[in-house]
């Protein structure tokens, strides 16, 4: 027997497959993950991404073990999305693509009306929206100035024929972190996986200052400002083969690192509502490590009694008395859990 494949595959001799074999693949093959968003601005339930059918949508989840409600449906999948901080707004932000193209555009929900808004021009690539503290304004990266060049606006949900340019770039840059008094908006500068800039960009002035002076490529990844707006914590793989946690004062520039003993990579990190503690994943030999921070002392306590799997997306809830994280595990394809 000859069958001719589609793809200039030929296969020969090979039995018919049983159905049963078919069908038990089917199992593995439509299992579904979910993946954590964002916990809701009320701190009642948070909101994930799931698969029921074709596509990754949003869904959101009062309590653990509660049912799943979509707030999604679209034929592209939606993976991630972020609630309006702004008082008595109820709403999100989301990106979208369409036909794979990879041209995001970004739109923010009305959860009230149940109307969408498009917040980009509808042509060009967007990405990484960040919503300023406590605000209905988000800064995100877009190709609109010349289709090359990854730009950073300023838009309100309001007004998104408002939108404008605060930083005019060449190359790939992105907004990392909005200070707590929205003056100052960390930008990260992406050359290649080895070399990326932290840059502080004066809203209120338009001025950039690049953050560390240009010497050895060092790659710097997410990052949070302290509660007092002074200094700000990162990851970065300063003088190291590993990607550590730092914590940099503005004034002096002085840099601390906290996780050296961890000859590991921090590759996450979140900061709690109250000021008190910081978050942060490792990949330690593979498996997806949840640390804590004390902000206060910078003591570092592990979470030992979490199954063996790989934790990310740490998150605190708006009262922060809940950690909320992803976990993959041996068992199951990725769901989520919270920590009190």
């Amino acid at each position: 027997m000859t069958l001719n494949i589609p793809g200039n595959l030929i296969v020969q001799d090979i039995p018919a497959i049983p159905h049963s074999i078919t069908e038990r693949l089917g199992q593995y093959l439509q299992s579904r993950s979910a993946l954590f968003c964002d916990w809701a601005s009320d701190g009642l339930g948070l909101m994930i991404s799931t698969r029921f059918g074709q596509t990754y949508q949003l869904h959101h989840v009062r309590q653990p073990g509660g049912a799943r409600k979509q707030i999604t449906f679209f034929k592209e999948p939606v993976y991630s999305g972020r609630y309006c901080p702004a008082p008595g707004h109820h709403g999100f932000v989301y990106s979208l693509d369409t036909g794979g193209g990879e041209y995001y555009q970004i739109y923010y929900f009305d959860l009230e009306t149940g109307q969408r808004k498009l917040l980009t021009d509808g042509e060009s690539k967007n990405s990484s929206p960040l919503w300023s503290h406590g605000s209905t304004t988000l800064a995100y990266s877009s190709t609109a100035r010349n289709g090359r060049d990854h730009d950073i606006y300023l838009t309100d949900i309001h007004s998104p024929d408002t939108s404008r340019l605060v930083c005019k770039v060449q190359g790939m840059w992105v907004p990392v972190a909005w200070s707590p008094d929205n003056r100052y908006l960390l930008l990260l500068d992406y050359i290649s996986a080895t070399e990326t800039y932290y840059h502080l960009l004066d809203v209120h002035s338009g001025k950039v200052e690049l953050l560390f002076p240009k010497g050895e490529s060092v790659a710097y990844g997410e990052a949070v400002w302290n509660p007092a707006g002074t200094g700000i914590y990162f990851i970065a793989d300063i003088g190291s083969e590993f990607m550590h946690l730092h914590y940099v004062d503005i004034a002096c520039r002085d840099v601390e690192g906290l996780t050296r003993h961890i000859p590991w990579n921090v590759t996450e990190l979140s900061m709690a509502p109250n000021g008190q503690a910081l978050a942060f994943t490792v990949n330690e030999d593979g498996w997806g490590k949840l640390y804590l921070l004390d902000l206060s002392s910078h003591d570092i306590h592990s979470f030992a009694d979490l199954p063996a799997g790989i934790a990310s997306s740490p998150s605190f809830s708006p009262d922060s008395q809940h950690l909320a994280f992803t976990l993959h595990d041996p068992t199951t394809p990725g769901d989520i859990f919270s920590l009190e």
